[in-house]
């Protein structure tokens, strides 16, 4: 920790007790205010101290995924683990035979609120006769890449791969040339790498009823951070067409609409 850091951090410790002391919403505001600089600094100490790790390791592999494990042993949220269910009437205990039982649940959700709803119309039945315009995704650089992956939360949960939004933050100047091009293969060819596609689940227990019960549990999805990166890019650009279209069919109607009121409008 440097000396400033040390300073800062002094300050703001004062600045609390001030605050604490006199009950005035001026000193908790500036207590606040010195607060933010010291949390502030640290970030900035923390990120200095990575990218010169990652300078001196150079092209080492192997040191470079050791940095990448250090930074994620970092301690999150623990989750409870899932000891006991009941199933059919029937007790669960095997890990394995209960992460099966909660994935064939869980899977199961949306097909089976779907039978309930009776319909006999497809999507097509809710667009307009109209031909639309033709999109297709496009390659990128490493410029607009390297854009995205700033774009992303600097969050430290990873899903199967170990690899964290920001762990990827600091190590993508070093990787930007190969992700780059398997992007863009994964939008030419439409082969995405398998392992973007695999998802870490994580059942969530919904604080009611039985913990034995696989109803009283919700997934949450943790996907792969280059998969997470696909789908951004890949939605940045169908949303942009979409505005677009949809921009061009409204100004189009506006116009067709306007022009058959004056066909029909009387001459004088």
């Amino acid at each position: 920790m440097t000396k400033e850091i040390l300073a800062l951090r002094t300050e703001k410790e004062r600045k609390h007790k001030t605050a604490i002391n006199s009950k005035k919403s001026s000193d908790h505001n500036i207590f606040v205010k010195a607060r933010r600089e010291y949390n502030k600094k640290i970030r900035e100490a923390k990120k200095s101290f990575i990218e010169q790790k990652l300078k001196n390791i150079g092209g080492n592999s192997r040191e470079i995924w050791n940095l990448i494990n250090w930074i994620l042993n970092k301690k999150g949220k623990e989750h409870e683990t899932i000891t006991k269910l009941i199933c059919n009437e029937k007790e669960v205990t095997n890990i394995k035979e209960i992460a099966n039982e909660l994935n064939t649940f869980f899977i199961n959700v949306g097909p089976k609120i779907a039978e309930k709803i009776s319909t006999t119309k497809n999507y097509e039945d809710f667009l307009p006769r109209i031909s639309y315009p033709q999109f297709k995704f496009r390659t990128l650089t490493e410029a607009e890449i390297m854009g995205h992956i700033r774009k992303m939360k600097p969050k430290k949960s990873t899903g199967h791969d170990g690899l964290s939004n920001f762990a990827l933050k600091i190590i993508s100047p070093g990787i930007i040339g190969h992700l780059t091009n398997t992007i863009n293969e994964a939008i030419l060819t439409g082969n995405i790498p398998q392992e973007w596609k695999i998802s870490k689940v994580i059942p969530i227990y919904k604080e009611k009823g039985s913990r034995t019960n696989p109803t009283n549990y919700r997934p949450i999805s943790l996907v792969p951070t280059l998969g997470k990166l696909l789908e951004k890019i890949l939605e940045v650009q169908l949303r942009s067409f979409l505005i677009a279209t949809i921009y061009s069919m409204k100004t189009n109607m506006a116009l067709e609409q306007v022009m058959r009121q004056d066909t029909q409008s009387p001459k004088q």
